[in-house]
């Protein structure tokens, strides 16, 4: 999580996606708030749920009843220490047919965002590959920068700017600059055609 608005993308086939910064001491907020369904579907059976907490019990902290608004939700709490947070967001349920929608939320009051365990989603899994004139197939993401394919073909991947989620990968003798979402996968920075779909 860092300072201002962070954004994602949620989907039903996908699973729940968290998000860590630290708070206190003092009151903080968080505000949510979630756009239309895309891929040409509705909310037919619900909306994204947004939720925040402390793992555990925490002495000292508290926890505010959730105000939703058209579009959103808004919680806040407190902490008497600095304290990990836990913003976890969850799929609006849509069965078998596939329901995704953009999402925002902003931190603010007395929160820090300095570098947290698992603060940042990580692309490390298994994709599809949509798009390559020498590679199709599986591709998987390792934590070390590489990427291997179940053709033999290699590649890296690499964090080229962390608030806007732009990564540079290359593989084969394809390079692309690709903005990742969360369980979603990596779309083309230029075109916003997806390359690689996340399986797990």
């Amino acid at each position: 999580m860092h300072e201002g608005s962070n954004t994602g993308t949620i989907d039903n086939f996908g699973a729940n996606q968290y998000w860590m910064t630290m708070v206190g001491p003092g009151r903080f907020k968080v505000t949510f708030h979630y756009a239309k369904a895309h891929e040409g579907l509705s909310f037919s059976g619900g909306k994204p749920f947004f939720f925040v907490g402390f793992r555990g019990t925490i002495p000292g902290t508290t926890l505010d009843k959730p105000v939703d608004f058209p579009g959103g939700t808004t919680w806040t709490g407190s902490a008497a220490q600095p304290t990990k947070l836990t913003v976890a967001i969850t799929p609006p349920p849509g069965g078998l047919v596939r329901v995704a929608a953009d999402y925002t939320f902003e931190a603010t009051g007395s929160v820090s965002f300095s570098a947290v365990e698992g603060a940042a989603p990580s692309v490390v899994g298994v994709y599809a590959v949509n798009e390559d004139p020498d590679v199709h197939g599986i591709a998987k993401f390792l934590a070390d920068g590489t990427i291997k394919t179940n053709t033999g073909e290699t590649g890296k991947w690499e964090l080229f700017d962390a608030a806007s989620r732009v990564y540079t990968v290359t593989l084969g003798r394809s390079r692309w600059s690709l903005i990742y979402s969360p369980t979603h996968g990596f779309n083309d920075a230029r075109t916003t055609l997806p390359i690689f779909t996340q399986k797990h």
